[in-house]
């Protein structure tokens, strides 16, 4: 049960005390999951949105996945530009996409973004403050979907990169292992990867008014008569 739930690498260490090498890699699996579908916003499909926020050097990402596939659909990447055009961008593909239900970065200048676009009328946007330990988990929810083969990304190069050159590394003296991609490069993309496949539900959503979806009302609908 514990290897179904922890990504390879913690259950090693875990329960076969396999000390990981300062220079693993972090995700494994990741070509498995490479896909080359064209996807568009689909009415009858839900999605859920990660929000990674940055102003210059470093880049803010939209990333949206169909949770009716569990398919990344969109990933949107810039720097360079105002606050207020950001936003904009954000509720864009916000509307585009039937305002899926959204976790962005809300630490330190992220707080009041978010407050501006659930002002906005953006309801379904949920703030997530980034810490050791919750960038931590994040990272391992991700590392174990990939792993697991659950989602699928698009052949994009950029993110393909980041993820390919996170590893893990030891800090300082106490043995500590943190995920970490090299000096030079960012992890944007796959921090908002990973916001946007924060808690998503153990099976896929089906479509609205497909024979699936018509079937769990049903069994739905019994439950709540039985009860």
């Amino acid at each position: 049960e514990e290897r179904l739930t922890m990504p390879q690498d913690l259950f090693e260490q875990e329960y076969y005390c396999k000390f990981i090498e300062g220079a693993g890699q972090f995700f494994r699996g990741i070509d498995r999951i490479i896909t080359t579908e064209e996807l568009k916003p689909e009415g009858t499909h839900k999605y859920q949105m990660g929000v990674d926020l940055a102003k210059y050097q470093d880049y803010t990402v939209i990333t949206v996945i169909d949770l009716t596939s569990f398919k990344v659909v969109e990933i949107e990447r810039f720097n360079q530009i105002d606050w207020a055009l950001q936003k904009a961008r954000i509720e864009a593909i916000y509307l585009r996409y039937f305002s899926p239900l959204t976790y962005i970065d809300s630490t330190g200048v992220g707080d009041p973004i978010y407050e501006d676009l659930f002002k906005r009328g953006l309801n379904r946007i949920q703030p997530f403050k980034f810490t050791e330990q919750s960038r931590r988990e994040l990272l391992t929810n991700l590392q174990l979907h990939i792993e697991q083969g659950k989602i699928s990304i698009p052949d994009n190069q950029i993110l393909i990169n980041e993820l390919r050159s996170m590893r893990y590394e030891l800090m300082g003296d106490k043995g500590k292992v943190k995920a970490v991609v090299p000096d030079g490069m960012h992890d944007d993309m796959i921090m908002s990867l990973a916001l946007a496949c924060y808690q998503l539900p153990q099976n896929p959503i089906p479509a609205i008014g497909s024979i699936r979806y018509l079937q769990r009302q049903q069994d739905n609908n019994m439950q709540t008569s039985y009860e």
